[in-house]
């Protein structure tokens, strides 16, 4: 059974052992890299599939400053990890469909959650499509691999 809980320190050592397949590093980093480069306001999950972690994302609060698009209410999905031997399993649409009520219950101040997925990263932005992310047709051209979908969830219930 997939679930989500906060990283804590036992968890630490599974995540960096997280990899994404070479091809994805320019639209997600490292994992090393994510962790060493936390900010404040950046919440990160992991997601533990029978009690082995498979994945990490990372939501930011406050952000509506750093981003255009992103409004005071907002939740930023920043990342979304799957290990590379797990991919191609459905895990990333199930990882959004726990997502959403998950992050609806634990920042209940947060009306929607807003990610940017890169324009040529056509598996991910199905992902998220069919999860119910839905596209604002909307570009950010700020990201250093091309311009990206933004694309929206609204938590409010």
């Amino acid at each position: 059974m997939l679930s989500i809980k906060e990283l804590d320190d036992v968890a630490l050592c599974d995540v960096l052992s997280l990899s994404v397949h070479e091809s994805q590093i320019p639209y997600v980093d490292t994992t090393e890299n994510l962790i060493n480069k936390k900010v404040k306001g950046s919440h990160f999950h992991v997601l533990v599939l029978d009690g082995e972690v498979v994945g990490l994302f990372i939501v930011e609060t406050d952000c509506d400053k750093n981003y255009e698009f992103l409004h005071r209410t907002d939740l930023h999905l920043a990342i979304l990890i799957i290990d590379k031997r797990f991919q191609g399993q459905g895990l990333g649409k199930k990882s959004c469909l726990l997502m959403h009520p998950y992050l609806r219950d634990n920042f209940p101040n947060h009306d929607s959650i807003v990610l940017t997925v890169n324009c040529n990263n056509t598996v991910a932005y199905k992902c998220y499509e069919s999860s119910g992310f839905i596209d604002t047709l909307q570009y950010y051209h700020g990201g250093p691999a091309g311009p990206q979908h933004i694309m929206r969830f609204c938590l409010s219930r």
